[in-house]
Parts: structure tokens; sequence; C-alpha cells
């Protein structure tokens, strides 16, 4: 019983210091900035290749399977 009221206690806690904003009196530098910027831009450069590198392989067999259908229609011609 003790616990259960412990829990419920903390869950509503956190969920109003979760929801009203405070105040932090924090500098974020140009160096903090500059790190998420670049770490941004890293994640999504990584999932940019990452689609690029699943579609690259099977559009490269289908174009290369086209070009030596066209070669044998034109050698059997």
């Amino acid at each position: 019983m003790k616990k259960n009221v412990m829990k419920n206690k903390i869950l509503i806690f956190s969920i109003i210091f979760s929801i009203i904003p405070q105040l932090a009196f924090a500098y974020i530098g140009p160096g903090l900035a500059l790190g998420t910027i670049v770490l941004t831009l890293g994640i999504v450069g990584v999932l940019l290749l990452a689609i690029v590198a699943i579609l690259y392989y099977p559009i490269k067999k289908v174009i290369k399977n086209v070009k030596l259908r066209k070669l044998k229609k034109i050698n059997k011609i």
C-alpha cells in the first residue's frame, strides 16, 4: 500500500514539474550550440546515406538488367 502511494506521489510530481516551465539561468555557449548543430547535421546525413545505400543497389541492378536486355535485342536483330 505504501509503495503505491509513494509511486503515485512521484508520478504526480513528475507530471507537474514537466508541465510547468521552470526558469533556468544557464549560459549555453557557442561551443555547445555548434556541437549540437554538427551532431544534428551528422544524424540527418547518416539517415540520408542509409536511405541512399538501401535504394542504390536495387536501382543499379534494374538499370543494368535493362541495358543487358537492350543489348541482347540489338544483337538478335
